[in-house]
């Protein structure tokens, strides 16, 4: 997998050494906390993003602690009723030092998560989300305006109710920062967009219910 190198905008010319991913496991049905981590402690200054894929629900899962984390708003939280739920959580110019984050949904829930730190932005642009309640095999998520400018970081956070037998194909320019098919769960990032609406188009070999969510951030 590559990172663009998009210049001053973004500046993620190794991916060893600018970004940096752990996927969490998918939990068993009987915990409803997830724990995403880096293999190092963060940066001061950089910018953490936490996808958070879990069953549906109508509460939003909290970060332990919540100092610092912002859920992305007002449109970076989705629920699918009956379906699942897609969030993504951010911390601009963290402190430095931080190994990982638990958050806690919704008593009897359960998902994956995963945490990512950048280099280069450190603010909110614009979000976007989809909820699809009925079963469909392409979905088309966008932001819900243009965004500020061109070569932002943009990050989706997807979930079906896919499972084994699926096959999940991010669209092309977009990479992929994990595929998890057996629990429906996903996300891709851009770092080489113009400053328009951002969107993605994401396809599986079947027809699910989707909850998904996007945000760019400059």
């Amino acid at each position: 997998m590559l990172c663009e190198d998009v210049g001053d905008r973004l500046d993620a010319g190794s991916l060893a050494q600018r970004l940096a991913q752990v996927v969490a496991e998918p939990l068993t049905a009987a915990s409803n906390v997830v724990t995403p981590t880096l293999p190092a402690p963060s940066t001061a200054g950089t910018l953490l993003v936490a996808v958070v894929n879990a069953g549906a629900s109508g509460t939003q899962s909290v970060p332990t602690p919540a100092a610092g984390w912002v859920l992305v708003t007002p449109n970076g939280a989705v629920n699918t009723a009956g379906c699942c739920r897609s969030e993504i959580w951010y911390y601009p110019n963290n402190p430095g030092g931080i190994n990982g984050e638990s958050f806690t949904m919704a008593a009897g829930n359960q998902g994956i998560a995963q945490m990512t730190e950048w280099k280069g932005v450190s603010a909110l642009d614009v979000a976007g989300i989809k909820s699809l309640g009925a079963p469909v095999n392409s979905v088309t998520l966008g932001t819900s305006a243009a965004t500020a400018s061109a070569n932002e970081l943009v990050i989706t956070g997807v979930e079906s109710d896919g499972g084994a037998g699926s096959t999940y194909t991010p669209m092309v320019g977009w990479s992929n920062l994990f595929i998890d098919n057996l629990h429906g769960d996903y996300s891709d990032y851009r770092v080489n967009l113009p400053a328009a609406v951002a969107s993605e188009t994401f396809t599986d070999t079947n027809n699910f219910r989707w909850s998904a969510v996007i945000a760019a951030f400059k």
